[in-house]
């Protein structure tokens, strides 16, 4: 296969259609080439990045391992945060939607688990301190951060699977075609 695979939570549609009001909102404070906007149906909050060549091996144990990580997790609940940036000062590169709330713990565990075991599978992994985030857009050109971005209300999501994903890059954007859905545990009273 040699894929661009990732492993993210997708966002549910009220989550898409609020990340578009946002892009929307900010996207009137540059000029309009200045920053490339993410399209909102296909953002989804990465978890780590395997790499761009990832051989059909390493795609099998990520599946079976992730299964493995993911059944010993619960659904829990996500909120939407405040606007930031990597760096946080000019000129800026990444502009970005935090994420909090109840389950951050949660998902912030269920990321350091998937970081240990990508290094068990033999991907390199990303040492930096992981911190949750939706990407609204990227720099094209140099541009300053407000003295103060603006608000918008929190909106809280559940998350019940994180998805292995491969992508392929386009003119257009990037292609993301689904490889594995890994559920999490379910309420047994629920089946």
């Amino acid at each position: 296969m040699d894929a661009r695979c990732f492993l993210a939570i997708e966002l549910p549609t009220s989550i898409q259609e609020h990340l578009e009001s946002i892009i929307s909102s900010l996207s009137k404070m540059w000029p309009q080439n200045a920053v490339r906007w993410v399209r909102p149906d296909g953002t989804h909050l990465t978890l780590h990045f395997l790499g761009n060549f990832v051989s059909d091996k390493i795609v099998e144990e990520v599946k079976q391992q992730g299964i493995q990580i993911t059944h010993l997790v619960k659904p829990f609940t996500l909120s939407t945060g405040a606007i930031s940036s990597f760096p946080t000062q000019s000129p800026l590169r990444i502009i970005y939607l935090c994420c909090g709330g109840k389950g951050v713990t949660v998902l912030c565990d269920l990321q350091a688990n998937f970081v240990q075991m990508l290094n068990r599978v033999g991907i390199l992994v990303d040492l930096r301190p992981w911190r949750p985030h939706l990407t609204l857009g990227r720099a094209k050109l140099p541009i300053a951060a407000p003295l103060q971005w603006p608000t918008f209300p929190n909106v809280n999501f559940e998350v019940d699977s994180v998805t292995f994903f491969k992508s392929t890059l386009t003119p257009d954007g990037p292609v993301y075609e689904r490889i594995s859905q890994l559920e999490f545990q379910r309420d047994p009273r629920l089946q």
